[in-house]
């Protein structure tokens, strides 16, 4: 079995029909790392700034593996049970608790099997009893970023990079 931050699976190849075959369920938890931009002398700043701006909601904050950003782990009070919940989670939490930080959010953890290596910052914010309830049928950013791309702008705020990593997925 491979647990990642968001899912428990039999192998992490998930798509077409190995999805059915290979998931097993969701972990609970939706991770983000958000990484600095080369500005690894500020990251410490940054890391203070988060846990003040989201330390009511988080589980967990700490610098991120390579040093050069900060991981943010929420805890999800709803049970998400499937795919369209997941991909509305992450929009929900992008869109609405992280919208700031939008130009930081490293895409790839937008992905259920999406591995996830967390350091030993021996200053990591921890609270297990922080959780969030995000609206499940919240619209994805996804389907979203993808009829915004044909017509070659933003929305919700997010960046063109987003929408064509978005694209690339589907």
């Amino acid at each position: 079995q491979y647990f990642t931050p968001h899912s428990t699976l039999r192998y992490r190849k998930l798509d077409g029909d190995f999805f059915d075959k290979n998931f097993i369920d969701f972990s609970g938890y939706i991770f983000y790392d958000l990484d600095f931009k080369n500005q690894l002398n500020e990251v410490d700043n940054y890391k203070n700034y988060t846990i003040k701006k989201y330390g009511s909601l988080a589980s967990l904050i700490c610098k991120s593996i390579s040093g050069g950003g900060v991981t943010i782990g929420f805890k999800i009070k709803n049970k998400i049970e499937s795919i369209n919940q997941f991909n509305s989670a992450i929009s929900f939490i992008t869109t609405n608790i992280l919208y700031k930080e939008i130009d930081y959010i490293d895409v790839s953890l937008y992905r259920v099997g999406q591995p996830l290596h967390i350091t030993s910052d021996p200053m990591a914010f921890v609270d297990f009893n922080n959780e969030i309830e995000v609206d499940l049928v919240f619209p994805s950013i996804i389907e979203k970023s993808i009829k915004q791309y044909i017509m070659g702008n933003y929305i919700y705020n997010i960046p063109i990079y987003l929408v064509n990593f978005f694209v690339n997925l589907h």
